[in-house]
């Protein structure tokens, strides 16, 4: 994996130093441009070609489908929020443009990096979320099991879910952990006394200002973790009723969850007997750590079992899952 990355490296710096030599004889114009296309494009080339070689070959997931499928919508959509927020940047700070001095100029530089931002993040997610969707619609269409909910099924479950996620400890409580949040604050004004420039008024501003917003982050967090309950409510509601499992994952309340990626893989599967009966798959994902070695966070899918369930969808998950994923802990049947 190395010698590629190495590789396209090398290749995208012969590509800018071709680049320079054919338009060195030109306008600054064209150069400027030629220069930005080029990066753009290396850029997006970049981005494909390293996904691409990270992806183990067990953890590559199906895409191919047959001519005139209509593909499910679960991750595209989601991208509609995104062309909303680019849309109102633009018109804010393209309507700065337009006021003189150097209000223009400043909006002008974030006008320009927000295009060029959004000329690689737009093009990326729509090609990962479409690839996410045709993955989605490959399940669908052969499934190990599908299970279908009616109405009623899924609105307790619905309840039930909710419930349990209120009634699931906070991870952080300002009255319980507020000795973390006080080293946090002893070390931000240690150092704003220390290191910040000017008078010690201005150094006192200083550790206050950052104190203030460690506490209104803390605040947000707090205020972020009583709204889950409801989020999973509104989320649910809109989810499509049915369960799918495949090769390449499970698709569970419009998303689908992959058994091997990149970064995340199924660690256990096991029935949780509290009524209503359910299945709970534990998947743990790799997360980037810059200061140190990548942690392992926890992802629990619960997944109704349906009244009247034929007890082989559950033994032939059971085979499936324990033939694809070896290493796992599958106790489902």
């Amino acid at each position: 994996m190395l010698g590629e990355i190495l590789l396209l490296v090398a290749a995208c710096i012969c590509i800018i130093v071709l680049s320079v030599r054919l338009t060195e004889h030109s306008s600054s114009a064209v150069q400027i441009g030629t220069m930005l296309a080029v990066a753009l494009g290396l850029t997006l080339v970049m981005i494909f070609s390293i996904t691409a070689i990270q992806t183990p070959k067990a953890a590559q997931l199906q895409t191919a489908l047959p001519a005139g499928i209509p593909l499910v919508n679960l991750y595209r959509r989601k991208l509609v929020a995104w062309l909303w927020a680019a849309a109102a940047y633009f018109a804010i700070f393209g309507t700065l443009c337009f006021f003189a001095g150097t209000v223009r100029d400043i909006a002008q530089v974030i006008l320009a990096m927000g295009a060029y931002l959004a000329c690689i993040m737009l093009p990326t997610g729509f090609f990962m979320m479409r690839k996410m969707d045709r993955a989605a619609t490959a399940v669908t269409l052969h499934p190990w099991v599908h299970w279908h909910y009616s109405d009623a099924s899924w609105k307790s479950w619905t309840r039930t879910r909710v419930e349990r996620l209120k009634a699931h400890p906070a991870s952080f409580e300002l009255k319980r952990d507020w000795r973390r949040v006080a080293w946090v604050c002893l070390g931000i004004v240690a150092g704003a006394l220390i290191v910040s420039p000017g008078g010690w008024g201005e150094r006192a501003a200083w550790a206050l200002g950052c104190c203030a917003w460690v506490f209104a982050w803390v605040e947000f967090t707090v205020w972020e973790s009583q709204r889950a309950p409801e989020k999973l409510r509104r989320r649910l509601e809109r989810a499509s009723p049915d369960t799918y499992f495949g090769p390449d994952g499970l698709i569970c309340d419009d998303a689908l969850c992959s058994w091997l990626s990149a970064d995340v893989y199924l660690k256990s599967a096991a029935v949780d007997a509290d009524e209503p009966r359910s299945l709970n798959f534990s998947f743990e994902k790799f997360v980037p750590n810059p200061y140190g070695p990548a942690q392992t966070v926890t992802i629990v899918q619960s997944v109704l079992i349906p009244p009247g369930c034929d007890p082989s969808d559950v033994s032939r998950l059971q085979s499936a899952l324990a033939t694809l994923c070896p290493t796992a802990k599958i106790a489902i049947a």
